[in-house]
């Protein structure tokens, strides 16, 4: 069986992406502790930063480089094939929906220097990080998974009349509460605001309103961790078919095997049938929003088919499958972490089948 698995989404910044992709992997099998493999991803995320790519998405009219979903996912996919745990939504996807909502340009203009700027919207995108502004309500520890170390954070939260408002906090006004990693292995503090410090700092409301920022961005990190699955999906059939190719056991190789070539089959019908769909809605341009059901029905499908991929990789590779030193149980561990981005299974379910009263 030939198989050769073409990048989904080519362009001359996925090849950036993928160059990035192999230091940091270089880096971090280098490293044995947490706190050190965190480091290393610090540095990549400054070292994109650096490159420009929050600003990707970000309108021209604003400095930023308009550029397209499918650029985005070149890079989701370049670092997902080598098992990267790279905060899309927060690095990428975040900054131009903020800076596209913004009249101003005031946060298209925070935003020439990346690498200075914390976003503060994490994890599901789906919730306020500051649970209220008036002296009632207890400010809850903001997650930050994405330049912990900038002087500036930007904190998305609903206002009373349900609009989108940016609060823009200056380097002090936050004490590090812990610091660690998140599910997925990316760096992560949590930082606690003060009240007091917080009361002068700057609020702009933006010109949307907070559901449907985060419905944009939810609907975009569904499609991205979609994009990371099939991603790591493909890379583990490759080296999957590979290491059957070269393992010779009673004087031919493993792929010779009938049983296992046609296992090695299955995990191939399963990508090829999860890239389509993906690529089809990256490449669509139509608005998120509008095929929310369609998104959501893929996602399913994809987790489902990626953690069958993984377990198949897993058996096929035998024991040395389940070691982190082997790309393949990394990106095993990769493609279960990326169930959890935008909602697990029983979430994403309730959305596709609200209940009825």
């Amino acid at each position: 069986m030939t198989f050769c698995k073409p990048r989904i989404f080519s362009s001359e910044l996925s090849d950036a992406a993928s160059k990035l992709a192999l230091d940091t992997e270089a880096q971090i099998l280098l490293q044995r502790s947490s706190e050190k493999r965190a480091d290393v991803l610090r540095k990549c995320l400054r070292t994109s930063a650096q490159l420009g790519w929050p600003l990707l998405r970000v309108p021209a009219s604003q400095n930023g480089f308009e550029g397209s979903l499918a650029d985005v996912a070149g890079i989701a996919e370049a670092m997902a094939e080598l098992a990267i745990p790279y905060p899309v939504t927060e690095a990428l996807l975040t900054p131009g929906a903020l800076a596209e909502a913004d009249a101003t340009g005031r946060i298209a203009a925070l935003l020439q220097a990346p690498e200075q700027v914390t976003l503060g919207l994490a994890g599901k995108c789906a919730e306020a990080l500051f649970a209220g502004a008036d002296a009632s309500q207890a400010l809850t520890p903001v997650p930050v998974a994405y330049g912990d170390c900038a002087d500036t954070l930007l904190a998305v939260r609903a206002g009373t009349d349900g609009t989108a408002h940016v609060v823009i906090i200056a380097r002090g006004v936050c004490r590090e509460v812990s610091r660690g990693q998140r599910l997925d292995g990316a760096p992560m503090c949590l930082l606690r605001p003060d009240r007091k410090a917080l009361d002068r700092c700057d609020s702009l409301a933006l010109n949307c309103s907070y559901a449907d920022l985060l419905a944009r961005l939810h609907a975009e990190q569904i499609l991205l961790a979609s994009v990371g699955q099939v991603a790591a999906m493909g890379r583990m059939v490759q080296d999957t078919r590979e290491y059957l190719s070269n393992r010779r056991q009673f004087g031919s190789p493993l792929i010779d095997r009938q049983a296992l070539a046609h296992r090695l089959a299955d995990m191939y019908v399963k990508y090829e049938l999860c890239r389509a769909s993906v690529t089809a809605l990256v490449t669509e341009g139509q608005p998120l929003s509008e095929q929310l059901r369609t998104l959501l029905r893929n996602r399913l499908y994809a987790q489902q088919c990626a953690r069958e991929v993984a377990h198949e990789t897993i058996q096929l590779h035998g024991g040395m499958g389940m070691t982190t030193e082997l790309l393949a149980g990394r990106l095993a561990q990769r493609v279960l972490a990326l169930e959890f981005e935008g909602g697990d299974r029983h979430h994403l379910i309730r959305e596709l089948i609200p209940s009825t009263p």
